[in-house]
């Protein structure tokens, strides 16, 4: 990636790491049309002859307005449903469906139920799972190996004898989004390498984190001129700073996740190399307000980096010998 000269720039803002963050959102559409794992009611037909036996169709929505056509793509889901009125993990229903026309629907015996879905999510992940508390320990595995970003939405419906009842489910990211705009004060200067470190969960399908949730850490080469999809980390944890300049090694938690940018810089009296370090996070969990002091990376939210490298630095990047300043500028942009 080439850099050219950045005009206009206010030296006045000279901060530490220009992130622009932005905007969260949960996820969408999308819809299906049956087949039931279960033996308990038979999916396949096509009227309710008992008349204890009644139709639940889910209608997949997303609060959001655009997006990339890819990132609110759902090619299946697999729905969850529990008895409210028997024991408490049991599972009524399990079922995996494709898509179709934002809808699915199942017959099932009237009563009230909590409905869990699962967009993208290999069936075969279900297989172990005969209670919800089974959901705790059966991971999603990586996100590579997954073709569609996975989502996850839960709810309630009451159905009540030989009706067909259509309940609304919000779908949201399990993802986070993360974004980056380079700019630079220096006539001229290429990046050399950008990595990506992150610290992210074993993640359960039940989405229960906790202290002792296993972290692991990834090292990427990243591709600046794309988004870059990360699981959600939640349990990073804070800091103190309050703002960019203060986001700095001596702020940030133990596993802080950060973009580590290598740069060429061409021209006299000044390095020939130079390193970058964006820490990660800046955001409330929904994504809507900055906060300085937050290092994690929460689900359904796009970070948007907006990146100014600044020809007078300081070395305080934290483990790295002649980092440069970055100059942040906001802007919004919907996942």
């Amino acid at each position: 990636m080439i850099i050219t000269h950045a005009k206009n720039i206010p030296r006045a803002l000279q901060l530490l790491v220009s992130v622009v963050i932005l905007f969260s959102a949960a996820f969408p559409l999308a819809s299906c049309s049956s087949e039931d794992l279960q033996p308990d009611v038979d999916n396949n037909q096509t009227s309710a002859d008992d008349s204890t036996v009644s139709s639940l169709s889910l209608l997949f929505v997303s609060p959001g307005t655009t997006r990339a056509v890819s990132e609110g793509t759902i090619s299946s889901v697999y729905v969850i449903l529990s008895d409210k009125a028997k024991s408490q993990g049991n599972i009524a229903y399990k079922t995996a469906l494709q898509p179709t026309n934002g809808k699915v629907t199942l017959k099932v015996r009237p009563s009230n139920y909590n409905v869990y879905v699962w967009a993208n999510v290999p069936a075969k992940n279900f297989q172990s799972v005969s209670t919800l508390g089974d959901l705790d320990r059966v991971m999603y595995g990586s996100l590579s190996s997954y073709s569609e970003l996975p989502m996850h939405g839960k709810g309630t419906a009451t159905v009540p004898p030989d009706k067909t009842v259509t309940t609304s489910m919000v779908l949201n990211h399990l993802t986070a989004k993360l974004a980056f705009n380079i700019v630079s004060e220096y006539p001229a200067s290429t990046v050399v390498s950008a990595k990506l470190y992150h610290n992210t969960v074993e993640i359960p399908l039940s989405g229960h984190l906790s202290t002792t949730t296993n972290i692991v850490t990834t090292t990427d080469s990243a591709d600046l001129t794309k988004p870059i999809y990360v699981w959600g980390n939640s349990l990073i944890g804070k800091g103190t700073a309050t703002d960019w300049v203060k986001r700095d090694s001596t702020d940030t938690p133990k596993n802080a996740s950060y973009l580590e940018i290598k740069v060429q810089l061409f021209g006299e009296d000044i390095p020939t190399m130079r390193t970058y370090r964006v820490y990660l996070g800046g955001l409330t969990p929904d994504g809507k307000s900055t906060d300085f002091a937050d290092y994690n990376i929460y689900p359904g939210v796009a970070y948007t980096y907006d990146i100014t490298l600044k020809r007078n630095g300081i070395a305080v990047w934290g483990h790295v010998p002649d980092p440069g300043y970055a100059e942040s500028k906001a802007f919004t942009f919907e996942y």
